[in-house]
């Protein structure tokens, strides 16, 4: 169908009423499943509800090629990605699986990957079988797995068996098999070229290929078949807009002499353990932001990818001036760890050093020596500070500030110092015709900061997109159990999520859970079965307690921990013993896969933990806010106890975002889960408040502005100055001079 008939019957489709209640029952279907609800719980849904869907779905499919192949690319993201949605729904939980579950589960992974979503697409196909020899070149290709695939397509193509050997003695199935087995391998074996060498003529051929193989199955009438070859004639086609070779040469405008670095960046991305080869969409969007000349401001979700825009950023630079001093600001040291890292892994093996200046606001020879021998700096505000003004020449050497959770300005003491020094920092950039790039997850007015930041409020890139969509919803403790209601167009619900126990106790016995912290304990137990669950908590003094409770609500299952990362796992019992003696509350814990951070944690220890988190695979994170910045970790639910930091001040909703944006991990989950707990113990009324609390809460986009700190602290010393009756300018030369001595004389 033509592109007119396709938005035609999309319209109908998103306008039946009928056929988007049944999506919405397969949505909520799907959470049932997902953790866990036995079937028999499950309410009524239509009859025949998988049947329908999958016609449904296949409708959807069909549009969106439709308008792909009609090269409307962008309206046919949208059908695409439902269609693909409807099938991950229906197919993708073990315990609905069907004899044909295999296929449109690949077909799914197809048609995310043809929408752009690539960590869907792979995340989709870790729990199917592949037991056919065309479905293993598919997902081997899907998964990412390069070198799978090119093993698998050699064998095939040096194969006489599928091409011109003997074929009297089998089926013409069989022989039709090879022949489309044969094709296939030709379409990935030439589009293997083109990611390791970005020549567009190993494109083409993969192209008319897959165009080749599509007649074929036509012809042939192989529908099963042909639909997943379909979808990948449009993932190739993506290829020519979507992959590095062709999203950074046009937007990175420099000498034919410079494309070396590129190639070299380009292949060490695709050569990675987990290749990248393409950008996702949000990262796109942002590039002409952070690669003009000014630079600017991007907001993109936690897991949207803003490291990836940091590190192209760099490589411009870099490549557009050798000498140039790149510094990478971050707000604390564990993020700086992190970040020096990631770089070091890119930007070494291209022959540039990246050096973290460790410790406070002093500044040593050793300092001194590293940058000199640095190309891009990872340093904390302090650290950098300390830099610039004990440093002369450095300064004329700045030409890219890159400033990490740039959403922390404000009037607390630590924001101000830090919106100081990016202002002096700024003033030396600009005199050196060089440019900032400020990053935030959850920033509102970019605006407003990209005017200071890039002197230009058009120069901002926001993009609300993320890997992995998140299902919220409200977790209430009845005094007994737990009910669950997960918000979307049409709500589930897991009455009495977990099971109750007996716990005995010498003098007492009593079921489990009593309490609302017991109650988030069970729920924590139960959703890790699912992956890491990260426990929200408002104040310190709650954090070890929760994770005690996570212990007991354990019951007969628990047992100790097997971390993934030994050395980091030895060297977190050693800062324990160092730290607190032998056998401590934050050790035994974790020894049982419950990491427990907080403020008041000892430094070394605090950056081991993260370590851990990072590097290795924590089943339970009790936390307070000190986890909202400063480490980039993932988990695939977070439960959000409580929000209050005591009796009258509540958690600011950049801080709740920033935790609560980290379910859903990139490449892990294609669904995080947001909980809020809600204690429906009490009265109706306290009841009735803490659902508003948590709604209000949950509300997307609902992040309060950035505000400068040195304004509120201006409007401060105008009152003063007003109350004072002192003239504003004098109190505000005063202030500067540090000399006060005026006001004693009038005294």
């Amino acid at each position: 169908m033509n592109s007119k008939r396709a938005l035609e019957l999309l319209q109908k489709l998103e306008n039946d009423k009928f056929v988007q209640n049944l999506i919405a029952q397969g949505d909520s279907r799907y959470i049932l499943f997902n953790v866990h609800e036995p079937v028999d719980n499950f309410p009524n849904y239509t009859e025949g509800l998988n049947e329908r869907l999958n016609h449904i779905a296949l409708s959807y499919l069909s549009i969106g090629c439709s308008l792909a192949e009609d090269e409307e690319l962008e309206k046919a993201l949208s059908p695409l990605e439902k269609g693909a949605n409807i099938l991950e729904h229906v197919h993708n939980p073990l315990s609905n699986r069907q004899e044909l579950s295999s296929y449109y589960v690949l077909a799914s992974s197809l048609a995310y990957y043809a929408a752009h979503q690539y960590s869907k697409s792979f995340i989709l196909l870790k729990n199917v079988e592949l037991d056919t020899v065309i479905s293993k070149i598919i997902g081997y290709f899907l998964k990412r797995d390069y070198k799978r695939l090119a093993k698998l397509i050699s064998q095939i193509l040096i194969d006489d068996d599928y091409n011109d050997g003997e074929v009297s003695e089998i089926s013409v199935d069989d022989v039709n098999i090879r022949i489309y087995t044969f094709i296939l391998s030709k379409t990935f074996s030439s589009l293997l070229e083109f990611v390791y060498s970005g020549d567009d003529f190993w494109l083409e051929k993969s192209k008319e290929y897959s165009k080749d193989l599509l007649e074929l199955l036509s012809i042939d009438e192989e529908p099963s078949l042909w639909w997943c070859i379909r979808l990948l004639k449009i993932i190739i086609d993506g290829f020519y807009n979507n992959s590095l070779w062709k999203t950074l040469s046009p937007n990175l405008e420099w000498e034919d002499s410079n494309q070396v670095l590129l190639n070299d960046y380009i292949l060490a991305m695709a050569f990675q353990e987990s290749p990248v080869v393409e950008l996702f969409q949000s990262q796109k969007s942002a590039l002409s932001t952070v690669l003009n000349s000014k630079g600017g401001v991007v907001s993109l979700p936690t897991s949207g990818g803003k490291t990836r825009i940091a590190e192209i950023a760099i490589l411009q630079k870099l490549i557009e001036e050798p000498d140039a001093v790149i510094i990478y600001l971050t707000p604390f040291r564990s993020l700086a760890f992190e970040v020096e890292d990631t770089l070091s892994k890119i930007f070494s093996p291209l022959g540039y050093e990246v050096s973290h200046l460790y410790g406070g606001t002093q500044f040593s020879k050793i300092d001194e020596l590293i940058i000199n021998e640095s190309n891009i700096i990872v340093a904390t505000a302090e650290k950098a500070k300390a830099i610039i003004r004990s440093n002369t020449e450095i300064k004329s050497k700045i030409k890219l500030i890159i400033i990490d959770e740039g959403h922390l300005i404000g009037p607390q003491e630590r924001y101000l110092t830090s919106e100081i020094l990016i202002e002096e920092l700024r003033f030396h950039v600009m005199k050196n015709k060089g440019k900032m790039v400020l990053l935030s997850a959850v920033l509102s007015n970019t605006d407003e900061i990209a005017k200071w930041i890039a002197s230009d409020e058009e120069l901002k890139a926001h993009s609300n997109w993320r890997p992995s969509t998140q299902r919220m919803g409200l977790l209430e403790y009845t005094g007994s159990n737990v009910n669950i209601t997960w918000k979307g167009e049409m709500e589930s619900f897991n009455r009495n999520f977990i099971e109750p126990f007996t716990i005995q106790r010498p003098r007492s016995t009593y079921t489990f859970p009593r309490e609302k912290k017991q109650a988030i304990a069970a729920s924590a137990v139960k959703l890790a079965e699912s992956g890491a669950v990260l426990v929200y908590v408002g104040r310190q003094n709650m954090v070890e307690s929760q994770g005690k409770e996570i212990i007991r609500a354990m019951g007969e299952k628990l047992q100790v921990h097997n971390w993934k990362s030994q050395t980091t796992w030895h060297a977190f019992k050693l800062v324990c013993e160092e730290a607190f003696g032998n056998d401590s509350q934050i050790f035994v814990l974790a020894s049982y896969g419950i990491l427990c951070h907080h403020a008041g944690l000892p430094s070394e220890v605090r950056l081991i933990m993260e370590k851990l988190m990072r590097n290795s695979n924590p089943k339970f994170i009790v936390s307070t806010s000190t986890l909202g910045q400063g480490v980039n970790i993932g988990v695939s639910s977070v439960i959000i106890a409580n929000v209050w930091l005591n009796q009258k001040e509540k958690v600011e909703h950049s801080d709740f975002w920033n935790i609560a944006g980290r379910a859903g991990r990139s490449f892990v989950d294609t669904e995080g889960k947001i909980l809020f707990v809600v204690d429906a113990s009490k009265g109706t009324r306290k009841v009735r408040n803490e659902r508003a609390l948590a709604l209000e809460y949950l509300k997307r986009g609902n992040h309060e502005p950035v505000v400068s700190g040195v304004l509120y602290a201006l409007r401060y010393f105008y009152l003063v100055a007003k109350e004072s009756n002192i003239d504003f300018e004098v109190l505000l030369q005063m202030i500067a001079e540090n000399d006060f001595s005026v006001l004693k004389e009038k005294q």
